[in-house]
């Protein structure tokens, strides 16, 4: 039974199996690594700039119920108020 295994093996075509079969193992552990050390940094990214939006939402917040009704349009863009259909 070994015998067998290893003339398989040992050909040119078990050599070739077992090249492709290293490459894949090899390819497949720097894809995990690379995959895992992707994803950390993007969480890390996405907590810093929460925190950011939080403190950036705080500020504007602050100046908006500060700055009363015209500060909130001039900050939206400006009020346009909807034409009503009934023409109230």
């Amino acid at each position: 039974m070994w015998g067998l295994a290893a003339k398989l093996a040992l050909s040119p075509a078990g050599k070739a199996v077992g090249a492709l079969l290293a490459a894949a193992a090899v390819s497949g552990a720097i894809y995990l690594v690379g995959h895992a050390d992707g994803r950390q940094r993007v969480l890390d990214r996405l907590a810093s700039d929460r925190v950011q939006v939080f403190k950036d939402g705080k500020e504007i917040d602050a100046k908006i119920l500060v700055g009363g009704d015209d500060y909130l349009c001039a900050v939206l863009g400006g009020c346009v108020l909807p034409v009503d259909a009934a023409g109230d």
